[in-house]
């Protein structure tokens, strides 16, 4: 967390055919035992950011979605009139409500620390990291959880 503070935020324009692309590769090797639907939409060519960290963002969400899953995660792309949303979601038991609240806190887990699963630092990176980018975050349930990422 502290590192984040030091990283440099580098934005250009990139080819939206090109991210959505590599963003579904990334999402594919996290994947391996759940079933990715991928989703794209677009009437833009490019858009204005940076690929690397919103990359970082994304293959962090996906490996959460991975974890609460049961049986598929999905990545759902879509760049409209130069808004550029990203959506991860699962078909587990969502978020409740105690996590909708706390998701974006630095060590928040609702799992036991001590079995070493899960230490609550996944969303909490990934609002940093949104946060440097200057864009939108935001979580909710729909059939499972779901976080989107709006540029």
């Amino acid at each position: 967390m502290q590192k984040l503070d030091e990283m440099k935020i580098c934005k250009e324009e990139t080819d939206i055919q090109e991210l959505f692309e590599f963003l579904r590769e990334s999402a594919m090797m996290i994947c391996k035992d759940k079933k990715l639907v991928f989703t794209k939409e677009s009437n833009c060519k490019t858009a204005v950011t940076d690929g690397a960290v919103l990359e970082q963002i994304i293959t962090n969400l996906v490996s959460n979605a991975v974890r609460y899953a049961k049986n598929e995660v999905s990545l759902n792309c879509r760049c409209i009139d130069g808004h550029l949303f990203i959506s991860v979601s699962d078909d587990g038991n969502g978020f409740t409500d105690e996590a909708l609240k706390h998701a974006a806190e630095p060590y928040f887990t609702e799992e036991d620390k001590n079995n070493g699963i899960h230490y609550g630092l996944g969303l909490a990176i990934c609002t940093e990291l949104c946060e440097k980018l200057g864009v939108k975050m935001s979580f909710g349930n729909n059939n499972g959880a779901i976080v989107t990422v709006e540029i």
